[in-house]
């Protein structure tokens, strides 16, 4: 694997070898090792010529009289820094903190692995310096390629930049969307997270059915790798409110109805239809059709109340309160009931005289 590395800054090289620490952390950098931040700041980026992960960093000596520090980026993102051994040093995010502490104007040492949360290609380590610096090296036999992705470097293809459900179906099927092949190896997912370098930060885990209105992306993941292709176009997402009155007119229970003596006006509410939607439709009663909020038969005690009507053709539709419309297309959805009063009613009653 090939390693190249650039610098500015305090940088120099250290032309012996160095102990620090001891026991179980102990710690030796050869000669040869970086010599950074003794006069000031610094910035020194290694660059790899394929990808690696978790690999093992050394440092040494540093900090004198206080604390120098270590700043690790990997392919531009904060790294992860895990502490294998040292003495006199701590890790504080990507960042790692040496020297304070130590007795006299010693300094502190330690091996650090840093990774990234996918295989990158080039680590860069900065700091303030003004502690008489460290030494920094890298322990080579800890650089492994990482495993080939098979996600691949091809975004996934889709059909169209926006998306919209077609009631009476409430979701929308971003799968049907994409027209690419998916690798190998690999899964297609979706998220509304259009960065993957340090993992997504959620993915859709119904794609075929989504509900809610945004703008989602698409990824190749290879889960055994744990890496991702490149994010695909976005596809704007809009999901309209369905009127779930449905498509169909209401099947009711009577053909016609009449009044009951000594009643002289009908109750239309007596009557019921059979093939309700559910969902919360509730069967209404209006005076003409298409069925409008204007020629509703309102509730009891209003100026018009269905409990109490005269003689002629009524319609029944399903309503949908949540998006205030009718049944069938535009309110069209209606079936017609006659309406028969008998009048007058007969004023003898219906029970035989009693002796």
């Amino acid at each position: 694997m090939g390693i190249s590395t650039t610098s500015t800054g305090s940088v120099s090289t250290f032309s012996s070898s160095y102990t620090r620490c001891s026991g179980a952390d102990e710690t030796t950098v050869s000669p040869g090792s970086l010599w950074v931040g003794r006069y000031g700041s610094y910035s020194v980026t290694f660059d790899f010529d394929q990808p690696v992960n978790d690999f093992l960093f050394v440092i040494n000596a540093g900090g004198s009289g206080g604390n120098e520090n270590f700043i690790f980026t990997v392919d531009g993102a904060p790294a992860s820094i895990t502490e294998l051994w040292s003495c006199y040093s701590s890790v504080n995010g990507n960042e790692v903190l040496q020297g304070a502490g130590a007795p006299g104007n010693d300094s502190g040492g330690g091996g650090f692995l840093i990774s990234g949360a996918s295989a990158y290609t080039q680590v860069v380590v900065t700091g303030n310096g003004g502690f008489e610096g460290g030494f920094m090296s890298i322990c080579e036999s800890s650089i492994m390629p990482a495993p080939p992705c098979n996600a691949g470097a091809t975004a996934p293809s889709l059909s169209a930049a926006t998306a919209t459900n077609s009631c009476p179906t409430g979701t929308v099927n971003l799968n049907a969307l994409h027209t690419g092949t998916t690798p190998s190896g690999t899964g297609l997912v979706w998220s509304t997270d259009n960065d993957s370098s340090d993992g997504l930060s959620s993915t859709e885990s119904m794609p075929a059915a989504i509900a809610a209105s945004g703008t989602y992306y698409a990824y190749y993941f290879d889960n055994v790798n744990n890496c991702y292709s490149p994010v695909s176009n976005s596809v704007s997402v809009t999901i309209l409110d369905c009127c779930i009155a449905g498509a169909a007119a209401p099947l009711l229970s009577l053909p016609s109805l009449g009044n009951a003596c000594p009643a002289t006006t009908a109750d239309l509410t007596t009557v019921t239809a059979i093939n309700s939607p559910g969902g919360g439709a509730v069967l209404t009663w209006h005076t003409a059709t298409p069925a409008t909020n204007a020629n509703k038969i309102a509730t009891p005690n209003s100026p018009s109340d269905p409990t109490a009507v005269g003689a002629g053709t009524y319609y029944a539709a399903f309503y949908d309160g949540s998006v205030d419309c009718y049944s069938g297309v535009a309110g069209d959805g209606t079936t017609a009931i006659t309406v028969t009063i008998t009048a007058p009613c007969c004023g003898a009653g219906v029970e035989a005289p009693g002796f």
